[in-house]
């Protein structure tokens, strides 16, 4: 059985900053609850939901206990609409995907929305970690943040710290280029924080150079180290959703 991607949303992306980040004051299960409210209001009835799956790597203090079950009850969807939270640390929200389209292709549901919700400073990647000591025994690098992942990528194949820096400016003028000339408009739904209305990703930074970024110290490795804060992915806060749904359901419910 065929599956579709009827609708694809996200929150703009929010810097995960206690003073600069729009999401500070931001729950994440009230940023996944904004995206269901808009598919329950915009899209379809949420009684015509068969489950909702989310993926989230941190999952305690706002974001344990099934955030997507809760967020979906906050977000006022029936309670027979049933909901799951699945970790694959960074493939997450991909893995939720992947559940969503193989239980509507294999006929066990009809309509899935599937996405993914981190609130990286409300809950830190080092927060309430309890390693099993026979790992730290095992294995050389059982648990190694992403920073000095990056460190060893760039050793294994001779990336030099100006070809990263290099990558970064370019990237921020790409995506300056995509905000500016509204690429994203589409996929992002309006979000409420701090009494505005949050529109664009908090991210793309136009002013960035090579010679600023040349300037930044090291992070993760001071001795030869090429991965700065510059040339390193943003620490953020957002969520994104999906609707699945297989061709019987898009053509009975006019998707």
């Amino acid at each position: 059985m065929d599956a579709y991607i009827v609708e694809a949303k996200r929150t703009p992306i929010g810097r995960a900053h206690k003073d600069k980040g729009v999401y500070r004051d931001v729950r994440a299960d009230e940023l996944m609850a904004h995206l269901l409210k808009y598919f329950g209001k915009e899209v379809l009835s949420p009684e015509r939901i068969d489950d909702v799956m989310v993926g989230c790597v941190g999952q305690h203090l706002e974001q344990g206990k099934n955030i997507a079950r809760l967020s979906s009850l906050l977000a006022g969807y029936p309670y027979s609409v049933p909901g799951v939270t699945v970790n694959r640390l960074c493939a997450s929200s991909l893995q939720a995907f992947h559940f969503a389209t193989q239980s509507v292709a294999l006929g066990q549901n009809q309509v899935v929305l599937a996405g993914g919700v981190e609130h990286m400073h409300h809950v830190a990647m080092t927060a309430a970690l309890d390693y099993n000591q026979e790992l730290l025994e095992r294995f050389e690098f059982p648990f190694t943040n992403m920073g000095l992942t990056a460190e060893r990528v760039a050793d294994q194949f001779k990336i030099s710290r100006e070809e990263q820096d290099r990558f970064a400016v370019e990237s921020h003028r790409k995506a300056v280029v995509a905000q500016t000339e509204g690429y994203f408009r589409n996929e992002i739904v309006s979000t409420p924080a701090g009494g505005a209305s949050i529109e664009v990703d908090q991210g793309p930074r136009a002013t960035t150079s090579l010679e600023a970024l040349a300037e930044l110290k090291t992070v993760f490795k001071e001795d030869g180290g090429t991965v700065t804060a510059g040339n390193s992915s943003q620490v953020s806060d957002g969520a994104s959703l999906s609707l699945v749904a297989n061709k019987k359901a898009c053509e009975a419910l006019g998707l």
